[in-house]
């Protein structure tokens, strides 16, 4: 079954579950990481936090199932608008990669 994406309602959700999630700290570095998963034929967000000497903090922000990659760059866009975290890509192509850095970053 086919999913409707309205990018910038989905956008706003996932802004809505960092902000429950980030807590600004002093050292503290943060982070999204943004995976490519072809089971799903979609893709995974994480928002992590670490503080220096202790363990990574992930927690899953989104599922975007049967998302395309021009919806995934809308999202992306909306929650760059509200937060300058670093974004990580995993298992894009590296031309994908260069669209996210041009398009996104």
């Amino acid at each position: 079954m086919a999913t409707v994406w309205n990018s910038k309602r989905e956008g706003q959700l996932i802004v809505d579950r960092i902000d429950q999630a980030f807590v600004s700290q002093y050292h503290y570095r943060y982070w999204i990481s943004i995976v490519a998963f072809l089971p799903i034929n979609g893709y995974n967000l994480f928002f992590y936090r670490q503080r220096p000497g202790e363990y990574t903090r992930s927690i899953p922000i989104a599922r975007l199932v049967d998302a395309s990659f021009s919806q995934l760059i809308a999202i992306l866009k909306i929650i760059r608008e509200s937060y300058q975290f670093t974004f990580t890509y995993r298992g894009f192509s590296r031309q994908e990669r260069q669209i996210f850095r041009m398009e996104v970053n």
